[in-house]
């Protein structure tokens, strides 16, 4: 919470800009919901059968990590292109 108030207080100036606020933001984003699988973790059983918890444990591991990740790539391939123009 306090990175995402940072950023958005911040994104205007110069180091933010270069540094791209939006994949920054998704960066961000990504972390949190990939971190938000020690909630699910923390769930207890209160009785037989399958705990909704659990099953969101892989997802949103899963999910967290493609939108970290993906926007890291998407990045990369951002100043790729920007260096290949420049040719």
């Amino acid at each position: 919470f306090v990175c995402s108030l940072w950023l958005y207080f911040n994104r205007n100036t110069p180091k933010v800009e270069v540094a791209q606020p939006l994949f920054l933001g998704l960066v961000l984003l990504g972390c949190v919901v990939s971190t938000s699988t020690i909630f699910a973790l923390a769930q207890e059983s209160s009785g037989d059968g399958p705990v909704s918890a659990c099953m969101a444990v892989p997802w949103l591991y899963s999910v967290g990590f493609c939108i970290t990740f993906g926007s890291l790539f998407a990045k990369i391939r951002r100043v790729h292109v920007l260096f290949e123009a420049a040719d």
